[in-house]
């Protein structure tokens, strides 16, 4: 996996405390996703994110998606 490999790269100056996924369309669905899967993750910006898949997930949770900070630019809201 990605994340994986980027811990493993000790030879570069990568803050993992500030790790951020980010995702447009189609993508910006698949950033909140992961963000929500992997603790690795701790920022997550989604640009007019696809959100059909967690329509379910909005309404009963209050609009929560995820336990971390994020950012949702949409043109659809």
């Amino acid at each position: 996996m990605l994340i994986d490999h980027i811990v493993s790269q000790k030879d570069y100056n990568i803050d993992l405390q500030k790790l951020t996924v980010m995702g447009f369309s189609l993508g910006g669905g698949t950033a909140i996703d992961s963000a929500r899967k992997f603790n690795e993750i701790k920022y997550c910006v989604a640009l007019d994110p696809y959100l059909e898949p967690f329509s379910e997930d909005l309404v009963k949770n209050k609009y929560t998606l995820t336990s971390i900070p994020f950012l949702i630019v949409s043109s659809e809201f």
